[in-house]
């Protein structure tokens, strides 16, 4: 049943989507013809400034289509979970969990489909895909750039953690965005005000913690501590504490999201309001 529902969500939303595909290989294959023609026209004004325009406009709908993402999961989840189209939901012969996963799923399915369809217009608006050559002397560059071998074994494990970040963000914000929806749902009136106040809330609890673990971890050494220190102590001491850190966040992160995904699924169980 949860293909079935899979299968019901992507096929509600493609639309939306391929639109603003549409947008980005059209705004892509421009960029690329001006460049051409200024290759063969020489020097024009308008030709560069056009070029210019269309090249920000397709950043600013690529980066608008990894936000939308969120926007229509978000609002979707919302209708159809607690609006009227939850009479419909909740009558299938399906458990919570099997809701809440279709519509976790897809947010994953249009995020990497969204990060192709950027790399392949990246591509033709540059005419080949030449730069992603250059992407290993960069990341070698950046990592010469740390002269210790702390501090380039630093480098790397920072490095490694944005990328897991980068990975599971897609998932976490939206298990967020459904939680705060589902903590709304809860209120006669006022529903999304609520779920507004839920997400500020998650936020600043949230960063309290992670502001006292930063506070014991000894990020907040004064200076007069540091100047005491050789460069290697300060070095050391810099990344013992992004350590603590890096182990802090996975654990806060996987208690944190995973007790709103619990009570995700408490809510639409026990204590639905279609009101």
């Amino acid at each position: 049943m949860l293909g079935k529902l899979l299968k019901y969500e992507l096929m509600a939303e493609w639309k939306k989507y391929a639109a603003i595909y549409a947008g980005m290989a059209v705004l892509a294959g421009t960029v690329r013809i001006m460049d051409k023609s200024l290759t063969s026209l020489g020097d024009n004004r308008f030709i560069t400034v056009m070029s210019s325009l269309c090249l920000m406009a397709f950043i600013f709908l690529s980066m608008l289509a990894f936000g939308l993402i969120f926007v229509f999961s978000t609002v979707r989840f919302y209708k159809n979970m607690y609006r009227d189209e939850g009479y419909l939901m909740h009558t299938l012969p399906v458990s919570p969990w099997s809701h809440i996963f279709a519509k976790l799923i897809p947010v994953y399915i249009w995020t990497i489909l969204s990060a192709a369809v950027f790399f392949l217009c990246t591509g033709i608006a540059a005419g080949g895909f030449e730069w992603v050559k250059e992407l290993p002397k960069i990341y070698d560059e950046f990592i010469k750039a740390f002269s210790m071998g702390a501090e380039q074994a630093a480098a790397v494990k920072f490095l490694k953690y944005m990328l897991i970040c980068t990975i599971v963000s897609p998932l976490l914000m939206q298990i967020y965005l459904n939680f705060c929806i589902s903590f709304g749902s809860l209120f006669n009136s006022h529903k999304i005000l609520m779920a507004i106040v839920a997400f500020i809330g998650v936020n600043v609890i949230s960063q309290t913690i992670s502001s006292i673990v930063l506070i014991a971890a000894g990020m907040k050494t004064t200076s007069v501590g540091f100047m005491n220190m050789t460069d290697a102590e300060v070095m050391t001491e810099f990344f013992g504490i992004f350590d603590v850190m890096y182990v802090f966040t996975g654990i806060f992160t996987v208690v944190l999201y995973g007790l709103m995904l619990y009570f995700t699924y408490y809510i639409m169980h026990k204590h639905l309001n279609l009101e």
